[in-house]
């Protein structure tokens, strides 16, 4: 598996400064509508199962929506109790919560060619997948990516 860094803003290292020349005011442990979106549309491409996807979602976020909160709980590192949802890619890009803020940072489909993760403090996600579908990322005008390793420090704020 190859790793890309997608970030949510201009938070790739301390001193980024996003390629449209904007610095970004990120959220942390939320990605954005557009990168959700963009980022969904890329893997979609990577996965004989785009409409069977699995999203994790913190179960201490507040105003979690009253659907989603008799989902199933899973306990994902680091031993954050996360509901285990299931929808097709695009769901990739709902909001989780009221009013609406939150979306989920951990999704992986069901023949598993890559996932998603991240964690509630922090301000990008990491994507693993095929050396193409990193790639395709990479590539990708519509993200700020960084090609990473798992042996790369984590340059944000919660490693």
């Amino acid at each position: 598996m190859s790793l890309a860094q997608v970030t949510n803003g201009d938070r790739l290292s301390q001193d980024y400064t996003a390629k449209t020349g904007v610095r970004i005011n990120v959220d942390y442990g939320s990605l954005s509508h557009d990168v959700a979106v963009v980022l969904a549309d890329v893997l979609s491409r990577h996965t004989s199962t785009p409409e069977k996807c699995f999203f994790a979602v913190w179960t201490g976020y507040s105003g979690i929506r009253n659907e989603l909160a008799g989902a199933p709980v899973v306990v994902l590192p680091p031993e954050r109790e996360m509901y285990l949802l299931e929808g097709n890619i695009n769901a990739a890009a709902e909001t989780v919560d009221e009013p609406s803020f939150r979306r989920s940072l951990n999704w992986w489909p069901a023949d598993q060619r890559w996932c998603v993760r991240n964690d509630i403090y922090a301000d990008s996600v990491y994507v693993a997948g095929s050396p193409e579908c990193i790639s395709d990322l990479l590539h990708e005008t519509r993200l700020e990516t960084l090609s990473v390793t798992r042996t790369d420090p984590h340059p944000g704020v919660y490693a």
